[in-house]
């Protein structure tokens, strides 16, 4: 949920621990929410990335994704969403989403673009792809670039909840949720898509009930952070994040 408090309220996402980071103070006391936030919600928030006016965005689940814009992480303010149009793709991809309802998005900078990577799917099935769309700025406009990764009943793995890492020049994504795990591709700087999509993506992680991945690097050691448990039951629910570290992102 996105207020004053903005991730401190969000559990459906791993990116949570970015954002209390920035947003939290580390503990420290939050002030009342200013009322004109109270009806602003965003589910599966981005890390927040600034513009060249210093402004935040976010952007998260929704119709055709939902965007916000803050000066301050405290005042958010609705943006249009970043997908003027259904992309012309998606109605193949996940026949059932007729609501153009698109998930878990993840946002990047790369050189003098902006990255948006988002999750077109119907919930519970394999039937998914990660779409990713660019812009200059994280106010648009945005072109659709089509599909980066799919995923049909019986592939190992579920295309939905895509996580970013830019490092050493080299562009990755994490994504997966529940079927057999967490799985890994590298993508293209230049272009955002795949650098060979041919090539079968690594499996990072596996658990019964694994989703919302996020990857981030810190020294010499490599670190996943997963949602593990099953979310959005109340007092049952089993939701907690869980993370794991390497010496190399494979």
């Amino acid at each position: 949920m996105l207020g004053q408090r903005i991730a401190c309220l969000v559990t459906a996402s791993a990116t949570v621990l970015a954002v209390v980071a920035a947003a939290c103070g580390g503990g420290s006391a939050i002030a009342a929410e200013p009322a004109s936030n109270r009806d602003l919600r965003i589910h599966d928030p981005t890390p927040p990335l600034r513009d060249a006016a210093g402004e935040w965005w976010i952007f998260g689940t929704g119709p055709r994704l939902l965007a916000a814009r803050s000066p301050d992480l405290v005042a958010w303010e609705r943006q249009p969403s970043p997908l003027a149009s259904p992309p012309a793709w998606a109605a193949e991809v996940a026949p059932g989403n007729r609501r153009h309802h698109y998930w878990a998005p993840d946002v990047i900078r790369v050189g003098d673009r902006v990255l948006l990577y988002f999750s077109v799917s119907e919930f519970g099935k394999q039937t998914s792809a990660i779409g990713l769309a660019t812009a200059r700025t994280p106010a648009g406009p945005w072109t659709d670039r089509g599909i980066v990764v799919r995923s049909r009943p019986g592939d190992p793995y579920n295309a939905i909840d895509p996580t970013m890492l830019m490092d050493e020049g080299r562009l990755w994504m994490a994504f997966g949720s529940f079927w057999h795990g967490i799985y890994l591709i590298e993508l293209d700087p230049e272009t955002g898509l795949r650098t060979d999509p041919s090539s079968e993506p690594v499996r990072l992680a596996w658990a019964r009930e694994i989703e919302a991945a996020t990857l981030h690097r810190r020294g010499e050691w490599y670190y996943l952070f997963v949602n593990h448990g099953l979310c959005c039951r109340g007092v049952r629910s089993t939701y907690r994040i869980v993370v794991g570290r390497s010496r190399g992102i494979t």
